[in-house]
């Protein structure tokens, strides 16, 4: 298993790189978003976490070029997996449903739903962009 452990963020620039043909919006989540909203690298990466609302998976095969989307196998539903050699680590994408401009986080027999336009911290949403 390839894994980063430099201490710059390539990883993520290089996915943001690949990504940035979408003409739908993402987010990177998971451990690189601690690390972002932390300002440095705090461990070693096995992948980059992106969330795309699950009605725009569409624009993975349509709005990009030179990437094989492939199903996360035993990760379950409602995940994909990108290859290219333009990134160094595999990137999972999570897609997450959406109902008008209104993000739907179910676990179980609860969810949360909140506004898209509030999921995107300023102050780490500008760190992110510096990457693109």
């Amino acid at each position: 298993m390839r894994t980063a452990s430099d201490s710059d963020f390539g990883a993520v620039s290089a996915t943001c790189s690949l990504l940035s043909s979408l003409t739908v919006p993402y987010w990177i989540i998971g451990g690189w978003a601690i690390d972002l909203a932390a300002g440095r690298v705090t461990r070693d990466h096995a992948d980059v976490d992106v969330m795309m609302l699950e009605r725009d998976k569409h624009a993975l095969g349509s709005d990009l070029t030179g990437v094989d989307v492939e199903p996360a196998g035993t990760l379950g539903p409602g995940r994909l997996v990108l290859h290219s050699d333009r990134l160094p680590l595999p990137t999972d994408v999570f897609l997450s449903r959406a109902t008008g401009t209104s993000l739907v986080y179910r676990r179980g027999a609860h969810s949360i739903t909140r506004a898209l336009a509030g999921i995107t911290p300023t102050e780490i949403a500008s760190r992110t962009s510096l990457l693109r």
